[in-house]
C-alpha cells in the first residue's frame, strides 16, 4: 500500500518500488518511472532526490541561506511576538546558518537535509527538537519560493518521527512529603512551589502573579498575566 505523499507500494517479491511522473506520452497521458529498494526509506530517499532533478529551474536562485534567512525575519518581525521571533532567530543562527548558511537555497536538497538530521541525532538533540528546527527551515524555502521564485526541493522531506515519553507525576504520597517540606520557613520560592503544586500554573504566570491577584476572601486566583524570558539574539545565552 501507498503511503500518503509519495507512491510507494511493498511489492510481493519483497522489495519496494516508488513510481514518478516522467514526461507525457504522445497521447498525451502521464509517464512514469520506477525505482527499487530493499526498504521503504531507501525508496523514499531516491525518489525525493529523482524529484529534487526534475524540478531545478532553468533560471538559478542566486540567494543563500544566509540571505533568505536575514529577508524572511525581517518580515517575520511584524507578524510575530518578540518571543517566537527571537526563538526563530535563536535556532537559525544556533543550527541552521553553521550547515546551510552559504548555500544557495536552490541547493538545499533532500540529502543534505538527512545529513543535518544525522548530525543532530548524533549530536544528542531529539527528534523534537530537530523536527522545530526543520519546520523553520522548511517555512524559510516556502517564502523564498513565494517571494523569490527559488526552487523548493525539500518540500517532501519528512520530519524525524518524534518519541513519546511518560509524564513523571508524583503520588500522593509524594506531594504530601513535597507540602510539609514546603511549609517549613516559608519562603517566597517555597511559596511559588507551593501554588504551582496546588494550581498547575505555569511558570509564567506564577512569575506574573501579584498579591493583588489572590482574593483570600473568595479564595481564587486570578490569573491575568504572564512573564516570558526571551533571549537576546545579539549575544548568545543572554536574555
Amino acid at each position: 500500500m501507498s503511503k500518503r505523499g509519495l507512491n510507494i507500494y511493498h511489492r510481493k517479491d519483497g522489495r519496494y518500488e516508488g513510481r514518478y511522473a516522467n514526461g507525457y506520452r504522445e497521447n498525451g497521458n502521464v509517464k512514469y518511472s520506477s525505482v527499487y529498494g530493499k526498504t521503504y526509506a531507501e525508496v523514499k530517499e531516491k525518489l525525493l532526490k529523482i524529484k529534487a532533478k526534475i524540478i531545478i529551474p532553468e533560471t538559478r536562485c542566486n540567494l543563500t541561506v544566509k540571505e533568505l534567512f536575514e529577508n524572511w525575519l525581517a518580515a517575520k518581525q511584524t507578524r510575530v511576538k518578540p518571543s517566537t521571533y527571537a526563538n526563530y532567530a535563536f535556532k537559525v543562527k544556533k543550527h541552521l546558518l553553521p550547515a546551510f548558511g552559504s548555500l544557495k537555497t536552490d541547493m538545499l536538497t533532500p540529502d543534505k537535509i538527512f545529513a543535518f538530521i544525522h548530525e543532530k541525532q548524533e549530536a544528542g538533540l531529539s527528534n523534537k527538537y530537530i523536527s522545530d528546527l526543520l519546520i523553520v527551515l522548511k517555512n524559510m524555502i516556502k517564502y523564498a519560493q513565494k517571494i523569490y521564485h527559488c526552487a523548493n526541493l525539500i518540500s517532501d522531506v519528512e520530519l524525524p518521527k518524534t518519541e513519546k515519553h511518560d509524564l513523571n507525576i508524583y503520588h500522593k504520597n509524594e506531594q504530601n512529603q513535597l507540602k510539609s517540606a514546603l511549609l517549613k520557613n516559608m519562603d517566597l520560592t517555597k511559596l511559588a512551589i507551593l501554588i504551582a503544586l496546588f494550581t498547575g500554573v505555569r511558570i509564567g504566570e506564577l512569575c506574573g502573579l501579584k498579591w493583588s491577584d489572590i482574593d483570600f476572601e473568595n479564595r481564587t486566583l486570578h490569573i491575568e498575566r504572564s512573564v516570558q524570558r526571551i533571549r537576546n539574539n545579539s549575544i548568545l545565552r543572554k536574555t
